[in-house]
């Protein structure tokens, strides 16, 4: 005769061996997954520690090199008293596409260390790059720098239509003056501070405070310059007429530093492709004379600076731009 107790706990004791089976199937699961979660969360994070080092290691590497480098010989453009003005340093992008060069993104310091041992430093003189309008390419150096002039509003334009008898002045780049003229005017140029400058006109006017200069049936257009950094009051008289006069304001601020680019597609970068002429204007206040050295440092962007120095050379000449280094 079948027990009925004792199957029930044989049937008990299966029933029990097999809710365990699954409980530890269960529990066994959960394991792996919470495995594989964690798995997956330290190769995740090693794939970001290695990124972020990468990130690192590139940055550091920018920071500690420049992407510009010199690209030809450093000129320098001598005065009438063997002193020098101006400079060209030719510049190129390396082991990268392009250099930001913009306004915001790039600071040129200068600093001119004279032989008696004064000096003079200039934390930033950077005015950015030079409408792409213009191309360097079969320029003369002097036509590299009367164009930095230009662009920081120490130049006058002049442009003489001897149909209308109009004489159109162009300053501050875009913005001109319109004076009706029969036979001369007068250009009067005065430093509201008082103290002395420098201007030229193209070979036809005079160094000085005041210049004049006539006009004929032929059309007449120049370029008169300012050299010494301060505020002008520029005043055109025509035909001795002073009720008709007409005066201008500018203020110019030299030292600068300006970038012209050749083979420009327009934007403010310096791109592989491309090279660089970085125009450095002295003027007549800040001169470099014989011996004196004359650092310029560039910092682009997230970068480390270049660094230009030179000594002016003992023997110069007069009037001319001359090598001195490259």
């Amino acid at each position: 005769m079948v027990n009925l107790g004792e199957v029930m706990g044989r049937y008990t004791r299966k029933l029990r061996r097999g809710i365990v089976g699954v409980e530890a199937a269960i529990v066994l699961i959960a394991f792996v997954i919470i495995s594989a979660a964690f798995a997956f969360m330290v190769i995740n994070m090693g794939l970001f520690a290695t990124q972020r080092s990468k990130d690192t290691i590139s940055q550091g590497l920018r920071e500690a090199s420049s992407p510009l480098q010199v690209d030809g010989s450093i000129f320098v453009r001598t005065t009438s008293d063997l002193d020098v003005n101006a400079s060209i340093i030719p510049l190129r992008s390396m082991g990268v596409k392009y250099v930001p060069v913009g306004k915001d993104e790039t600071v040129v310091s200068l600093s001119i260390v004279y032989r008696e041992g004064s000096s003079k430093s200039f934390a930033n003189i950077y005015y950015g790059v030079v409408d792409s309008d213009f191309d360097p390419t079969g320029k003369s150096f002097d036509e590299l720098a009367q164009e930095a002039y230009k662009y920081v509003n120490g130049s006058f334009e002049f442009s003489y239509d001897s149909n209308k008898r109009e004489l159109t002045v162009t300053y501050d780049e875009d913005k001109t003056e319109t004076l009706t003229v029969s036979n001369n005017v007068t250009v009067t140029i005065t430093r509201t501070d008082g103290e002395s400058f420098t201007a030229s006109f193209d070979g036809t006017i005079k160094s000085g405070t005041t210049v004049k200069f006539f006009l004929d049936t032929n059309n007449m257009t120049g370029t008169l310059y300012l050299y010494n950094s301060g505020e002008y009051n520029i005043t055109l008289i025509p035909d001795n007429n002073t009720s008709a006069k007409k005066t201008i304001i500018v203020t110019f601020r030299l030292p600068a530093a300006l970038l012209i680019v050749e083979n420009s597609d327009g934007d403010e970068a310096l791109d592989a492709s491309e090279k660089g002429f970085l125009v450095i204007l002295l003027g007549n206040d800040n001169k470099a004379e014989p011996r004196s050295i004359v650092t310029t440092e560039i910092r682009v962007e997230r970068s480390a600076p270049l660094t230009v120095e030179f000594m002016v050379p003992e023997s110069l000449t007069a009037n001319a731009w001359m090598l001195v280094g490259g």
